[in-house]
């Protein structure tokens, strides 16, 4: 997992909420807890990352995968219709080669061996 998005993570384990309105980043974090505040500093030095996280998160998922998550009951099911495709991760593009409920592993382009993530550090590169 990207650093950054350890730190999105972690705030949003916190409490917090981080959304983006137009090309600005918007931070709700819970009032009484201080550990908050270092890591949206440390966010706002990786704005540009930050924003596209945050975008990709939202892109929308087609019909398939999410008629897949609900039929296997995990949201890590949502990724099943592209197995063998492409797909975007925090450390570039590549194909899905196996999908479990905690993690994922990709072949990305260029690589020579498998890489893992968590289901929710991958994103379809298109649309189906």
């Amino acid at each position: 997992m990207s650093h950054v998005l350890e730190t999105i993570s972690h705030i949003e384990e916190l409490g917090g909420r981080l959304t983006v309105d137009g090309g600005r980043v918007r931070y709700r974090v819970p009032k009484g807890k201080p550990e908050v505040q270092p890591l949206v500093a440390e966010l706002r030095n990786h704005r540009e990352e930050v924003v596209n996280l945050l975008r990709q998160r939202e892109q929308p998922w087609p019909s398939a995968c999410l008629d897949a998550g609900r039929k296997f009951v995990h949201s890590s099911a949502r990724l099943y219709p592209y197995l063998g495709r492409q797909v975007r991760t925090p450390r570039g593009t590549g194909q899905l080669v196996q999908v479990f409920t905690d993690w994922a592993t990709v072949l990305l382009n260029g690589a020579d061996r498998l890489s893992s993530f968590t289901p929710e550090e991958i994103w379809p590169l298109r649309l189906m």
